[in-house]
Formats: C-alpha cells, structure tokens, sequence
C-alpha cells in the first residue's frame, strides 16, 4: 500500500542498538527518556526514574498523537 513518510515513521519498528526494548524510549545520563517524533517534530515527553514510567508516557503520547 502507499504510504507518506509519516505513516512510514509511525509503522518502524525499533532500531537494533535499542536498550529498553522499546521503541522511542531509551537511556540518556542517568534517566529513561521517551520521546516521539511526528511530521518531523519531536516532541520530548520527559525523563524518568523507572522505565515503566518512561512506557507508559510513550504510549499514551501515541494514543494522544497517532490518534490510534
């Protein structure tokens, strides 16, 4: 199917060297960071102590954005 290159960013998976697990969160100077990035605009979604946290932050920013 034809797809932009928004809808291309949304369907990537996470990259290899990806620590958490998961995509768009991961380890930067002591903290779990989530961020998404749309139409190419990142967005920063925090910094956490628990990678739970940092998940859960990136999930709802999708729901939120992708409007899934």
């Amino acid at each position: 199917r034809l797809a932009n290159k928004s809808i291309n960013g949304i369907n990537r998976g996470k990259q290899k060297n990806n620590t958490s697990g998961f995509k768009g969160v991961h380890w930067y100077k002591n903290a779990w960071v989530a961020q998404l990035s749309i139409l190419g605009i990142n967005y920063h979604l925090g910094r956490f102590k628990n990678i739970k946290d940092a998940i859960f932050a990136r999930k709802q920013a999708e729901l939120k954005y992708h409007k899934i």
